[in-house]
């Protein structure tokens, strides 16, 4: 695992006993100067190169998030929409941070939770994307479901994603990343839900899989 403080990957035994570190702090060879995570695949993970088309479109509207954050910095849609839009240009722990700042003012708000979880799950933290994505099934529980934006709109321009949907997809995308997919949360998925959702994943899995061959 990646150890953000001391800038080294620390090694485990299956006991959980620590073995060693590997790497310090620092510029040169078998050092970091900024260790942001580990891949699943013990490679580098990189945040993905965007065509400077598409970048300087990303960063536009980035600058609109901002403006708009800037002007009602309280406000959970200015909020949510900094930190998807940052984002979306690779900057993942600061948007995790954004998303952590709303939560000190609005702690019951399952969006900022989801938002959250799924950005643990870019940085392949899953224990933490549980945990986030757990607790805002648990906030929508008794409530209405409600249809969330897309950051990246299809041709439609037609939103086809739910709060609800996405916070269960995500979560068990996370269980099965981390290797621990319980056999109960089959049971806590509401059914309206099951197909897309896997559909969802089975798409996601495809996708990692060609990436990887």
């Amino acid at each position: 695992m990646s150890d953000l403080v001391d800038r080294a990957v620390v090694v485990f035994d299956a006991q959980g006993r620590r073995l060693r570190s590997i790497g310090r702090e620092g510029r040169g060879p078998g050092e970091f100067a900024a260790l942001r995570s580990i891949g699943l695949l013990g490679d580098t993970l990189y945040a993905p190169a965007l065509p400077e088309t598409l970048r300087t479109r990303y960063e536009r509207r980035l600058a609109e998030a901002r403006r708009d954050f800037d002007q009602a910095p309280n406000e959970i849609s200015n909020i949510i929409w900094l930190g998807r839009r940052t984002a979306y240009l690779g900057r993942f722990r600061d948007a995790i941070a954004i998303f952590s700042t709303g939560l000190q003012n609005h702690p019951d708000d399952a969006r900022l939770f989801r938002h959250r979880g799924h950005r643990y799950i870019t940085l392949r933290i899953f224990n933490l994307a549980v945990s986030d994505l757990e607790h805002a099934a648990s906030l929508m529980a008794k409530r209405d479901d409600e249809t969330e934006p897309d950051g990246l709109p299809n041709a439609r321009n037609i939103p086809t994603g739910t709060l609800k949907f996405n916070i269960w997809y995500h979560l068990g995308l996370a269980h099965y990343l981390a290797g621990d997919f319980p056999g109960e949360l089959y049971w806590k998925i509401p059914l309206s839900y099951c197909l897309p959702f896997l559909v969802a994943t089975w798409g996601a899995l495809i996708n990692t899989r060609v990436r990887t061959q």
